[in-house]
Parts: C-alpha cells; structure tokens; sequence
C-alpha cells in the first residue's frame, strides 16, 4: 500500500496537505528551538540554526522523493522565511550577542551566510534524483 502511494506520489509530483504542514511545522519547530536557545544563552552564537532553519523544509519533502524544481523552491522559500523571522525575533530582542565567525564582519551577516548555504545544499538534495524513482 505504501509503495503504491509513494509511486503515485512521486508520479504526480503533487505534495499532499500533510505533507507541507510537515514541512512547515519541523521548520518552524527548528526555529523556535534556534529562538529559545539564543533567549536562553544571548551570549553564545549558535552557528548552526539558520543552516538547519533553512535547510529542514526541502529535507521534510525530500524524504518522500525527487521535488520538482518549483517545489523544491516553495520549500527553500518555507525555510529563508522561518529563518528571517526568527532573525527579526533574535535581532529586535537583543540576543544576537555572541561572537561571530573570524570571516564575518557581524553575526547577521554570519546568519545570512549560513541561511544562504542551507537553502542551496537544501535545493540540490531536493532536485537530484530521477522523477518518479525513490533514489533516498
């Protein structure tokens, strides 16, 4: 039954309701943990949240198959929004204390830098495969 589903899926390249409320919930999920950290301890940097922010939308989708490029872009765009609201939160509150990389010149910048990259590693791991295979 859930191999007919999956190919049916994969098929028809159509993401069910359930499957982008997944991709938005762990999204969203992800940043509010980056968000309570960063309250929790302002001081440190946690270099890793806008990557894995931007990263777990196209991850969700990704785990049923190959997206197609436009859905593969809905879910990178699912991601870069939780992760500049979640940088508005952290930057208008004060808690983005903590030190930066050596090669940033300040820590939104060091954000962005990670953001960018998790939307680009999330976009390629979307797309690659062949449609209408389970290539995971």
């Amino acid at each position: 039954m859930r191999n007919q589903l999956k190919k049916r899926y994969l098929m028809s390249d159509q993401r069910t309701a359930a499957d982008a409320g997944r991709m938005v919930y762990l999204s969203a999920a992800l940043a509010i943990l980056w968000i309570g950290l960063a309250f929790w301890r302002p001081e440190t940097t946690w270099h890793l949240g806008p990557f894995v922010v931007a990263f777990s939308p196209a991850l969700v989708h990704r785990s049923l198959g190959v997206m197609s490029r436009g859905a593969a872009l809905g879910a990178v765009a699912n991601g870069l929004l939780n992760t500049a609201v979640a940088t508005a939160i952290l930057a208008f509150s004060d808690k983005l204390r903590g030190p930066e990389l050596e090669i940033f010149p300040n820590v939104l910048t060091e954000i962005l830098a990670f953001a960018l990259v998790g939307a680009l590693a999330a976009f390629a791991l979307a797309v690659t495969g062949k449609p209408g295979k389970d290539s995971a």
